[in-house]
Order: C-alpha cells, then sequence, then structure tokens
C-alpha cells in the first residue's frame, strides 16, 4: 500500500513534467515515422563509376 500511495504522489507532483515527457516523445516518434514513410518511397538511381580505358 505504501508503494502504490507513494507513486500516486509523485505523480501528482511531477504531472506537468510527465505529460511534457510523453508529448515530447510522440512528437519524436510521429516524426521519425513520418521520415521513415517518406524516405522508404523515395527510390534514387544508383551512382555507376565507370574508368576510361587507357589510351
Amino acid at each position: 500500500m505504501y508503494l502504490i500511495r507513494n507513486i500516486k504522489e509523485r505523480v501528482k507532483k511531477n504531472k506537468t513534467s510527465i505529460i511534457l515527457g510523453i508529448l515530447a516523445f510522440l512528437a519524436l516518434a510521429i516524426a521519425f515515422a513520418t521520415g521513415y514513410l517518406v524516405a522508404r518511397d523515395y527510390e534514387q538511381a544508383p551512382i555507376i563509376i565507370q574508368q576510361r580505358a587507357a589510351e
């Protein structure tokens, strides 16, 4: 019981920090997912390097 009460008190005390942390995590996750999805569809032609024949 003491552990649960202690956790509840900490959550109440740090409610703003917890919400900001969750929002920051969600923003980063959405940005990463968006970048991943955009980059997956973007295909670039491979670079081909050829040497000239010795004359």
